[in-house]
């Protein structure tokens, strides 16, 4: 018990460390992929289907591995312990809101499809958010782990070394390294945890594993290449203050 009081409060303790514009991109990112998920940007009965949360969930893993590289993992973990709650919270609200009975009064924000549409948006199915955060939570652990291993076996690799001979983690393309390969893995994961659950349990899309397999890589690969564009200002905001691990 007392290492697990002591795990939260240096978590705390590195989550404040973590800049609120950076914090903040997380939040609003983490509650537009709840909002996006709800629509399909492709669907193949005999494949798979993919929600609209890809077109911003990289935003996500490029926020973790910045966070991750600078501030730690703790911090990083923190912040995607607050997401959820956030995200929670806001889905709980606009569910209350969705639930409120309409009014007469005339006027074409009062239209019958207007507000269908938009009880249909904001009233969002709170089991396709729990899957999603349980999703994003995985995810968040594996490209947590998987980004602080790189950057050790990185930190043991003779050929990246650093001023006077040193052993160093620094510089672009150890970044890419890390970056790259630790946010495949957990957007893969997050996308196969979310297939699994979520289709055949909330959409009513039966798919066989080879199916979820295939569709998790490609996404995992679509969000990846989105990733490497901004690649470059990831490493910008990890340069001036040595990472920790």
């Amino acid at each position: 018990m007392k290492k697990i009081k002591k795990f939260i409060k240096s978590s705390i303790d590195e989550f404040k460390k973590v800049p609120s514009w950076l914090v903040g991109l997380s939040v609003a990112t983490t509650i537009m992929m709840n909002i996006l998920a709800n629509k399909t940007l492709f669907s193949d009965s005999s494949l798979f289907s993919v929600d609209c949360a890809i077109i911003i969930s990289w935003v996500m893993f490029l926020v973790m591995d910045i966070t991750t590289q600078r501030y730690g993992g703790k911090a990083s973990f923190a912040i995607t312990m607050f997401d959820v709650f956030v995200a929670l919270g806001i889905s709980g609200l606009m569910s209350i809101v969705a639930s409120i009975p309409e009014t007469s009064v005339s006027g074409w924000f009062q239209t019958e499809e207007v507000s269908s549409a938009l009880n249909n948006l904001i009233g969002n199915n709170y089991l396709v958010i729990i899957t999603s955060l349980f999703a994003f939570i995985c995810a968040s652990i594996v490209d947590i782990v998987s980004n602080l291993t790189f950057g050790r076996w990185l930190n043991n690799t003779k050929f990246f070394k650093g001023e006077n001979n040193k052993r160093t983690t620094k510089g672009f393309f150890v970044y890419v390294i890390r970056a790259y390969a630790s946010t495949f893995l957990s957007q893969f994961v997050d996308n196969l945890v979310f297939m699994i659950i979520a289709y055949p349990l909330l959409f009513n899309m039966p798919c066989s594993i080879g199916s979820i397999l295939l569709g998790a890589f490609l996404v995992s690969i679509a969000e990846l290449v989105v990733e490497l564009i901004f690649a470059p200002i990831g490493y910008l905001t990890t340069t001036d203050k040595v990472e920790k691990k």
